[in-house]
């Protein structure tokens, strides 16, 4: 967190909120209600065990559940929209799963696997990182 906050800092964009902890606890007590237009979500990480439960249909204690996203929608203003990057295309569908039990509460919802070899433009702070060549490694 330390690096991605300084990195912000220093190279921008400003409007980054970077908060380490438990987001289900972390998010609800340093914003306030109806103050997010916007949630990207780059590359969650799911429990080692994750792909184990997704396949038995258990969905495991992962953070990106119905809940959480109840409680993320409450800091959200009436227009909002959701987008969550990942790799594993497992894990995308089990939080596809739980966004539909959620009906209607986002008003634009994107699920993007991303591969190695994706060249679709970048259009989040991490994505230009990993096109510029920042990282060498997901």
């Amino acid at each position: 967190c330390a690096a991605i906050r300084q990195k912000c800092l220093l190279e921008g964009p400003r409007n980054v909120h970077i908060i380490g902890g438990d987001a289900r606890e972390a998010l609800p007590m340093l914003l306030p209600p109806s103050c997010v237009s916007e949630v990207h979500i780059n590359f969650p990480e799911p429990p080692v065990w994750h792909d184990n439960c997704a396949r038995e249909g258990t969905g495991g204690d992962h953070l990106l559940t119905s809940d959480f996203f109840n409680i993320l929608h409450k800091l959200c203003r009436g227009s909002s929209t959701l987008r969550i990057v990942s790799d594993n295309e497992q894990y995308l569908i089990t939080v596809r799963t739980e966004l539909e039990k959620l009906s209607g509460l986002w008003d634009s919802v994107e699920l993007r696997e991303l591969t190695a070899d994706d060249e679709s433009e970048p259009s989040s702070y991490f994505d230009r990182m990993w096109k510029r060549g920042h990282h060498s490694s997901r």
